[in-house]
């Protein structure tokens, strides 16, 4: 069986992003009637069925709304420890990267630091990442060849694919030699690149600058901060530079070599390197206005609600309220006929 085979029959026996999400769910959420403890009906929807169940639901029907807030509650907490099993490496995430491609790509593990995960959509999306489609496998139930599959998909630092839209993207940037190309350091493991016709945004887990175990940046990182910072980097940190190089060339396709060893300081790059990180909070602190108070505004307001709050995706409708709900035929209907109060 070859390894998109393989990768077929996982994504296809493996469990959707609700599914993992309702397995750490706090199934013992619920209500107490009559001192006997009432499974929640909310808590095996998915949050946006929840919401429209919550909307749905007339204002007096109380012991009904606690309960689809407390199903939301558990929910979101699922989520937060569902996400933090994939970055800890018990679930592997399978998905499409692109409508382009057909075949199945096992998300790496550090990628999960930098995804929104929508699990009722069973998709993810990041800056500079996206995954469709997902469906979900634990780690300890895979056999030797499925973890020797994975792991040799997951140790590739790019697929040929990515490495087709990576050249094909930093070509567009119209640069013809290094001192075409300047790298710009930016806050949250990111990196702009620039050159004569465009600049793109990237990871750095793009070019090869992150610690993909520890899913921080890496010493080649490191290495390029130092340069950024104008301190001399010697001969002695050649084989950083050995390496470093070796990514540029593969990233860049460029002539030449994109360092230069000069006697007093030590490796110099012929491309230039901005260390940015920090120019966005500089310029939000410079730009800050105070404000002074005035007694005739009203600065607290009336305090909001689940019901009121336009945080709430607004979950309930007033206007809806004088409807029968008992007789519409979904989750909130059926529930209202069962345990109408």
């Amino acid at each position: 069986m070859n390894s998109s085979e393989l990768l077929t029959r996982l994504h296809q026996e493996g469990l959707t992003a609700h599914q993992l999400r309702l397995s750490f769910v706090d199934q013992s959420v619920g209500i107490t009637v009559m001192s006997e403890k009432q499974p929640n009906p909310f808590i095996a929807l998915r949050k946006s069925e929840i919401k429209k169940a919550y909307k749905r639901t007339p204002e007096d029907y109380q012991d009904t709304l606690f309960e689809a807030e407390d199903a939301l509650d558990a929910v979101e907490d699922a989520e937060r420890l569902a996400k933090e099993a994939l970055i800890e490496g018990q679930y592997i995430g399978l998905g499409y990267t692109s409508p382009a491609v057909r075949t199945l790509t096992p998300v790496p593990q550090q990628h999960w630091h930098f995804l929104s995960i929508d699990f009722d959509e069973g998709s993810t999306t990041g800056p500079d990442l996206r995954y469709e489609g997902l469906r979900f496998v634990e780690s300890e139930k895979l056999d030797t060849e499925e973890k020797q599959v994975l792991e040799r998909l997951l140790a590739e630092p790019d697929t040929a694919q990515s490495d087709t839209q990576s050249s094909e993207s930093f070509e567009a940037l119209g640069a013809n030699l290094w001192n075409d190309i300047t790298l710009r350091l930016l806050k949250n493991d990111f990196i702009e690149v620039g050159g004569p016709a465009k600049k793109i945004k990237v990871s750095l887990d793009r070019l090869g600058l992150m610690n993909k175990t520890q899913g921080k940046p890496n010493v080649v990182f490191d290495l390029l901060l130092k340069m950024a910072k104008g301190r001399k980097v010697s001969s002695k940190q050649k084989h950083l530079v050995s390496r470093l190089r070796g990514t540029l060339k593969g990233k860049f396709k460029l002539p030449s070599d994109p360092f230069q060893f000069e006697e007093q300081r030590g490796y110099v790059p012929n491309f230039k390197i901005i260390d940015d990180r920090n120019a966005a909070d500089e310029r939000a602190k410079n730009e800050a206005v105070l404000t002074p108070y005035n007694d005739n505004i009203d600065y607290m307001g009336e305090a909001k609600d689940l019901e009121s709050s336009s945080d709430s995706d607004e979950l309930v409708n007033q206007d809806d309220l004088d409807k029968d709900y008992a007789d519409e035929n979904d989750s909130a209907g059926k529930y209202l006929r069962e345990y109408d109060r």
